[in-house]
């Protein structure tokens, strides 16, 4: 009798056993997670400051032609006023711009290339007053002033990603165009006061490194901070003739070196 009871109860047991587990509540298969890409073409804007500064030379070379041949009074070359025509100075300003660019991304490693233009403001100056020391002709005033309007840049970049979050250097070419103006003016002998302004501009070439942190917060929508310096383009100046009271001529000399840093925010949008 128990044996007959041990095998009805084996085969109710097979018999049951599928319908319960049917019955069961079955749990959902786990959904990989998808890692963030950062591989493709985007584009966007960015807003910050910018701080551009200039180191100004300056120097009275001597009499032009027409003051030497005539043998009238003349400067020639002043201590005073080449110092007064050197030095440096920082301003800083708004930018404001935008970029376009295009990532590859192998594992955790993200290349890339970017390029951009951003509108700058702030105008580097110095200025100074002194008596001229070669020779006696009073007083007199000498004012420099040096700044860039805008600037591009062509980048690579390279960088760490950790999912949605990206680090990176980057480096490459800038060009921008630099204005370069002095004054000067002497009081000689009379009340009068010559002044002579002498302004040039020129579209320069040189680098630009910086780094940034950049957060992807959508599928293709990401923020990010950035700082950029850019130098090297030499030197923006000339020379020219200051017209003295007396109606002769110094031959003057100045020039400016630019350099601009930029910190500044970024919002980009990334094409599928």
């Amino acid at each position: 009798m128990t044996r007959i009871s041990g095998l009805t109860i084996s085969l109710i047991a097979l018999v049951a056993g599928p319908a319960i587990a049917a019955d069961m509540p079955v749990k959902a298969p786990l959904r990989a997670v998808t890692a963030y890409s950062w591989t493709g073409f985007y584009a966007g804007g960015n807003v910050g400051g910018n701080w551009q500064r200039a180191s100004f030379e300056s120097s009275l070379v001597g009499c032009n032609v027409v003051g030497c041949a005539s043998g009238l009074p003349h400067i020639g070359f002043d201590p005073a006023i080449a110092a007064a025509g050197t030095g440096s100075n920082t301003r800083g300003g708004f930018t404001g711009g935008g970029q376009v660019g295009y990532n590859w991304q192998t594992n955790s490693l993200v290349l890339g290339v970017e390029a951009d233009i951003n509108a700058l403001s702030g105008k580097p100056a110095i200025a100074a007053t002194g008596a001229a020391v070669s020779v006696n002709f009073g007083t007199f005033t000498l004012a420099n002033s040096a700044s860039a309007d805008w600037l591009a840049t062509v980048r690579g970049r390279a960088g760490f990603a950790a999912d949605r979050f990206l680090i990176y250097a980057t480096g490459g070419v800038a060009f921008t165009d630099i204005k370069f103006s002095q004054s000067f003016s002497d009081i000689c002998c009379t009340s009068r006061t010559p002044l002579t302004t002498f302004t040039t501009s020129a579209t320069k070439t040189g680098y630009a490194v910086g780094g940034g942190l950049e957060y992807a917060f959508a599928s293709n929508w990401s923020v990010r901070g950035e700082y950029l310096y850019a130098g090297g383009f030499g030197a923006v100046g000339g020379s020219y003739v200051a017209t003295s009271v007396n109606g002769n001529g110094d031959l003057h000399s100045g020039s400016a070196r630019l350099s601009i840093q930029q910190a500044r925010l970024g919002l980009n949008y990334k094409f599928n």
